[in-house]
């Protein structure tokens, strides 16, 4: 007797068991499993296309720069085994993350990629009189990239809208598919919230982490979000990528060290010091020969303050 075949699920009712999964409890594969049931979708996307720039940050409190040699100490963990989750990245399973501007942005992204990885802002035990040391890559994309772009968070629309005229494009395009259109609003919908949401746990990633996993099994070379720290005041995008694509598509161009400075409560200066503008083998810092200490920065804000208070009483 031939078993018959179970009805294939809509949208709508996978998304509700997605939501419905213990993430204490359920494995990645049972996680994988239910993405694998997905049927075609109405999803956004984008093309990285040839000379974009792709910025990623590293941090710590050493004294620099012998903590960083080359690009294997900035780029993706080289051995994936040791990858605990990440916002696009299952345990054991190595993605590159970076930030990038859907309007060459150079400045959003490179604030982007040290807004979020810094302790300095986000960690609420940090010394107040401790430096935190940074280094900002810069690769180029060689050949073009495709991602899944995830513009759907709705409550971030007031605030930014470039991801407002995404969302809106999103839907002109979904209007004209023939796909599931609710099924697929929904689903990106629920998809965008978690990619947004602030995590307390690893294992709060599981969901994101599989649909990035998913949608490099389909082909893509990876996913762009908007960050979840950041909530929609920024232009660029946070954005993981198979560490296939880096090696075959990007290279690195260019890598800035920097001091980082905190200057007030909710805001940090990074002050370039060194940079390698030529990468070969290893990095071979330039040293301007002027490395300001914290208190000659602040007293340079404090006189800056003073002129720009000045000059609004002058008005």
């Amino acid at each position: 007797m031939s078993k018959t075949q179970e009805p294939m699920r809509t949208l709508s009712e996978i998304t509700e068991q997605l939501g419905q999964v213990d993430l204490r409890k359920a494995s990645d594969a049972d996680i994988l499993s239910i993405m694998r049931e997905i049927p075609e979708v109405g999803l956004h996307g984008f093309q990285l296309f040839r000379g974009q720039r792709i910025l990623r940050c590293r941090t710590n409190l050493k004294e620099f720069p012998n903590h960083w040699k080359g690009e294997k100490d900035i780029s993706y963990l080289p051995d994936a085994s040791k990858a605990d989750y990440g916002r696009a990245s299952l345990r054991g399973n190595a993605m590159f993350y970076g930030c990038m501007g859907r309007q060459k942005d150079f400045e959003a992204s490179r604030m982007l990629a040290i807004h979020e990885v810094n302790g300095m802002m986000h960690d609420p035990n940090f010394d107040p009189e401790m430096e935190e040391y940074a280094v900002v890559g810069n690769w180029h994309v060689l050949h073009p990239l495709e991602v899944i772009s995830v513009v759907q968070a709705e409550e971030l629309h007031s605030k930014n809208d470039m991801l407002s005229q995404e969302f809106k494009q999103y839907m002109s395009n979904l209007d004209g598919a023939t796909v599931d259109k609710e099924g697929s609003l929904v689903f990106t919908s629920f998809i965008a919230k978690e990619f947004c949401k602030q995590v307390g746990a690893p294992e709060e990633y599981k969901i994101t982490a599989a649909f990035s996993h998913w949608a490099v099994e389909k082909g893509m070379h990876g996913v762009a979000y908007p960050s979840a720290k950041a909530m929609g005041d920024t232009d660029a995008f946070n954005v993981a990528l198979a560490p296939l694509a880096i090696d075959e598509n990007c290279k690195l161009h260019a890598a800035y060290a920097y001091r980082l400075i905190k200057e007030e409560e909710k805001s940090l200066i990074p002050y370039p010091f060194l940079g390698d503008t030529a990468i070969q083998a290893s990095f071979h810092w330039q040293d301007p020969g002027y490395l300001p200490r914290p208190h000659m920065i602040k007293e340079q804000l404090q006189r800056q303050r003073q002129l720009e208070l000045r000059a609004g009483k002058a008005v």
